[in-house]
């Protein structure tokens, strides 16, 4: 008998917006997602986590990545 065991991701959008991206350099669409690796056993994905959760935020436009505080730039805020 086989046992059939692995890992799997799993990618959570939890919201969308506009943002300023900085590879860009412009105010872009933006997706909040939440990156998650899951046991499987019989590609079946059990209720165990193999990892913590990875937060991040995706351009639209370019798709790139970003961290969550990128969120919180503005360029015409002149006291950050």
């Amino acid at each position: 008998m086989f046992i059939i065991f692995g890992e799997r991701e799993n990618v959570e959008t939890r919201d969308t917006g506009v943002f300023f991206c900085p590879v860009c350099q412009g105010w872009q669409s933006y997706a909040y997602r939440v990156r998650r690796a899951w046991f499987t056993l019989f590609f079946i994905r059990t209720g165990l986590p193999t990892s913590d959760p990875v937060e991040y935020v995706e351009c639209l436009s370019c798709g790139n990545t970003f961290d969550i505080t990128a969120l919180r730039y503005n360029p015409g805020d002149r006291s950050a």
